[in-house]
């Protein structure tokens, strides 16, 4: 991992308008997911961090916060380049973080099959019967 990063919860519409290339650039570019799956509409409402290099952004995931106070993770993604080094550990922290912060009762987020074993190894377990991994 690099020295010249910085991890932060974004409150710009510019820091949002960087996630969104990030988020196109893994998701729709490298995945082949269709850009309107990731255009829900709830960037609006959530809680966003964003992690950059030497000033660039590179990676950033986001929070929903639902009605039953329980954190919702998503939309992960960390550019290729940088990938590897542990940005993605960085990035469920600080959003592990802020849900302590906020008291959230739970955490969760529904990743790709093959994240799995990624998110478990970081304290998250899968829900029998539910196509979504939970941590508390």
């Amino acid at each position: 991992m690099h020295n010249d990063y910085s991890i932060r919860q974004i409150f710009t519409d510019k820091d949002l308008a960087s996630t969104r290339l990030i988020r196109q650039q893994v998701f729709v570019e490298e995945q082949g997911i269709p850009a309107e799956l990731d255009e829900d509409g709830l960037d609006e409402n959530a809680i966003h961090v964003l992690i950059s290099i030497n000033e660039q952004a590179q990676a950033t995931a986001r929070m929903i916060i639902n009605s039953e106070r329980e954190g919702v993770i998503a939309r992960v993604a960390v550019l290729a380049a940088v990938r590897g080094r542990g940005y993605g550990k960085l990035l469920m922290a600080e959003l592990e973080n802020i849900a302590v912060r906020l008291e959230l009762k739970r955490l969760s987020l529904h990743p790709h099959h093959y994240l799995e074993r990624f998110y478990a190894n970081m304290g998250f377990t899968i829900v029998p019967g539910e196509t979504e991994l939970a941590g508390e």
